[in-house]
């Protein structure tokens, strides 16, 4: 058994932050890449929305905080659109949890989510290798882990 890299007091804590300028920037772009499919949506799941951009565009949308998503509360097929804002880097088994996703989302429903890709802070993880080699001769996971989009869209 391995521990998380990522528990759901450390997200609660990133996730309810006040440094949304990134999570704002995103949520805008998955608004005007929604427009420009000139689809209407009816039964909307948002994720996270720490900004509360989405939830402005959406009005009646279900919200679902927090970090677990392998066994979302909603029936299959419910939702044609969900929606998620900068929180998979928090989600320590994203296979499960896109699973998860597809069970909830109707035959044609559509998931859209903004997230840190796989070069996001690749500075910041090579001085933090870099160093934990110097000092400790030996490297400890500091940053979380990203996936590649592709990655996630092969799942």
């Amino acid at each position: 058994m391995y521990a998380p890299f990522c528990t759901k007091a450390l997200a609660r804590r990133q996730i309810d932050g006040d440094q949304h300028f990134m999570a704002e920037r995103t949520a805008k772009d998955m608004i005007v890449q929604l427009e420009a499919m000139g689809r209407s949506f009816q039964n909307v799941l948002i994720l996270n929305d720490p900004c509360g951009t989405l939830q402005k565009h959406f009005p009646k949308a279900n919200i679902h905080k927090g970090i677990e998503r392998t066994s979302l509360p909603f029936e299959d097929g419910s939702f044609d659109l969900v929606v998620d804002c900068m929180s998979w880097h928090w989600i320590n088994d994203l296979p499960q949890a896109l699973m998860e996703i597809k069970r909830i989302l109707s035959p044609q429903g559509l998931m859209l989510s903004g997230f840190f890709g796989e070069k996001t802070l690749t500075e910041l993880r090579q001085a933090f290798l870099e160093q934990d080699l110097n000092v400790f001769q030996g490297a400890a996971q500091r940053v979380a882990p990203m996936a590649q989009a592709q990655t996630l869209g092969e799942l």
